[in-house]
């Protein structure tokens, strides 16, 4: 009885401490936030733990082919993906901000992490600036995938036909816009982080390991590009491709050099290892492409302003972006987000200290789940031999790509 009394005692306490904290939002959204609270790892650590209860997708060691043109086409004429995505964005808002107990403001941050998962996984791109009228025209569809959602989740019934809930969804979706780049894709706005986590040794260990083994795949891999002349410059090498063929030329770069080839290798040496030993890689329930940009431009300024550094000591140039992978490890219900990211630390980091290298004000993290691709696989290869003049796969000769260390 003493158990049972305080069982009642918390959950009105929490009731009444809500309806102020939600400003007297609907009936479904103090039942959900009652249900996601008295789980005690999201009551002790809401920032991470609070992943329980969120939709994600595994990582796989599959390696998908991109869309051709005319199944582009043909989806176009279709909202179905959409409406999913904008359903899956709006389920993760509701259980964020349920274990938060309050709605969040302005735009996402990285205490947000993990709710824009459906949307980076489209086929296609979706202009998020769009997400606030999509949802006005798509309204019955969304709520039914959000219905289903809840559903599968075991938590409180989400009535589709409950316009109190409205407002709340529509808040959310005028967050999505607002963190959306000139392009219409959203990232998360750094922040101080409002989770606690702590690597063990152990699993310290265990994925020092798993970096060792992506690193020596590294340092036997290239990256193969065929670019104009006049596209040496471009910033973003690992989408450089040229289209006139009498200018085109053949060039090659050490992955080791490239922080996107780097972090991709990475994430499919991690998604190999989960498929083929899950007793090495026991507990990675995520895996994340790390994405950073600089908001507005330019190039990634450091917190301080005092640049980056090899874990060596070595400054590095300016950088335009940089990449890295997260794993996210689940412990009994007990998530550590975990960066591998050779380039600024010889083993893997918590992703608090890896965040804290950049400046917070003028930085967007876009955290994209891990994903193998065929095209990408194709260019980053194993060389055949070596020569003088480069490297050599399949006849053709590559040559080094022109860059500045």
């Amino acid at each position: 009885m003493k158990h049972l009394a305080r069982a009642v005692t918390f959950l009105l306490f929490l009731t009444i401490g809500l309806s102020g904290a939600w400003g007297g939002m609907s009936p479904f959204m103090t039942q959900l936030s009652a249900a996601i609270q008295k789980i005690p790892s999201v009551r002790e650590n809401p920032g991470m733990n609070r992943l329980y209860r969120m939709r994600f997708y595994f990582p796989s060691d599959q390696v998908a082919q991109r869309e051709g043109f005319w199944e582009q086409f043909l989806r176009a004429f279709s909202d179905k993906d959409q409406e999913r995505a904008i359903a899956f964005y709006l389920y993760q808002m509701y259980i964020s901000s349920a274990a938060y107990g309050q709605l969040p403001q302005g735009r996402l941050t990285v205490n947000q992490l993990g709710v824009l998962d459906g949307l980076e996984r489209l086929p296609g791109a979706f202009d998020v600036r769009k997400a606030p009228a999509f949802y006005q025209k798509h309204k019955s569809e969304i709520k039914n995938w959000l219905k289903l959602f809840f559903s599968k989740a075991h938590l409180p019934v989400y009535r589709e036909s409950d316009v109190q809930n409205d407002s709340v969804e529509l808040n959310f979706l005028r967050i999505l816009a607002s963190s959306a780049d000139g392009k219409g894709r959203a990232g998360y706005r750094l922040d101080d982080p409002q989770w606690k986590s702590s690597l063990k040794n152990q699993e310290a260990a265990r994925l020092t390991k798993l970096q060792r083994l992506a690193q020596q795949e590294i340092a036997r891999k290239v990256v193969l590009y065929q670019v104009n002349k006049a596209d040496l410059s471009a910033a973003d090498k690992m989408t450089a491709r040229g289209n006139n063929r009498s200018l085109r030329e053949y060039l090659y770069r050490p992955a080791a050099k490239e922080c996107a080839a780097s972090a991709y290798v990475t994430g499919s040496c991690l998604c190999e290892q989960l498929a083929a030993h899950s007793s090495t890689a026991k507990g990675i329930s995520r895996v994340y492409q790390l994405h950073m940009r600089p908001q507005g431009g330019g190039v990634l300024q450091a917190a301080g302003g005092k640049g980056f550094y090899a874990p060596s000591g070595t400054k590095y140039p300016e950088w335009y972006y940089h990449e890295a992978v997260l794993i996210i490890v689940n412990r009994g219900r007990e998530y550590t987000p975990v960066v591998l990211d050779k380039f600024l630390f010889d083993n893997p980091v918590e992703l608090e200290d890896w965040l804290a290298l950049f400046d917070q004000r003028r930085t967007v993290l876009y955290a994209t789940p891990f994903r193998r691709w065929e095209d990408t696989e194709e260019r980053l290869v194993c060389p055949d031999r070596k020569t003088p003049q480069g490297i050599v796969k399949e006849g053709r000769t590559y040559h080094p790509y022109p860059v500045e260390e």
